[in-house]
């Protein structure tokens, strides 16, 4: 039988109930099997203590709500103080101009920084698909939110096809721990047809609502 391994911290935050000073979570095979006071950790041959000393011992981070696609715009790239349809003609104008390997540097180094902050989880929102691979390399599990965007009705029927065939050309569509849904972007970016045919698609759902004044 695998060994159980025991983690000990002076401080344990299981979120659904109070904290524990000096506490212990309890792991076999990567599946929790108790949480407590110290005093009540699991004993035994096949149990391996870890004493994590002056720490708290909590759950991941989840971000709700990312766009990891995007990350290489950082650092001012695109300044963001001319008005929301300013800020988004700016970041279409330079995601142009970027190569492909600069956006998958920066979405590297993105997964990386969420990984060293603790965060064990992302709903990635994306209109290229970009990140699932680099998502799947690393030690998050990620929702990724495919983001459709469609004015015309009479097309809406033809951007499904589309939008489908473009996620089942996912080099590698069996992930694990990382899942594709099909997300509207938003109200005033998807018709009416549209955005009826997505939410009849079944899943997670997300869309952006009032991101600006204007909206």
């Amino acid at each position: 039988m695998t060994a159980e391994t025991v983690y000990r911290a002076a401080w344990v935050l299981p979120v659904t109930s109070p904290a524990i000073r000096d506490g212990f979570v309890s792991v076999r095979e990567g599946v929790i099997t108790g949480v407590g006071s110290i005093s009540d950790r699991p004993a035994g041959a096949d149990v391996r203590e870890v004493d994590l000393g002056a720490a708290i011992l909590m759950p991941g981070f989840v971000n709700a709500h990312t766009h990891l696609e995007l990350s290489h715009l950082g650092s001012g790239a695109v300044p963001g103080d001319r008005g929301f349809v300013p800020w988004i003609e700016d970041q279409l104008r330079v995601r142009a101009e970027r190569s492909p390997e600069e956006a998958t540097d920066g979405i590297r180094q993105a997964i990386a920084s969420l990984e060293a902050s603790g965060t064990s989880a992302v709903a990635d929102v994306s209109n290229s698909l970009a990140a699932v691979d680099a998502l799947a390399q690393s030690s998050l599990h990620g929702l990724v939110l495919h983001e459709i965007i469609g004015f015309d009705p009479a097309r809406a029927e033809a951007i499904v096809q589309q939008t489908t065939a473009m996620r089942a050309g996912i080099s590698a569509p069996d992930h694990g721990r990382v899942r594709v849904e099909v997300a509207a972007h938003a109200p005033h970016s998807i018709s009416r047809e549209l955005f009826a045919l997505l939410m009849a698609n079944g899943g997670v759902k997300s869309i952006h609502v009032a991101e600006s004044k204007a909206e």
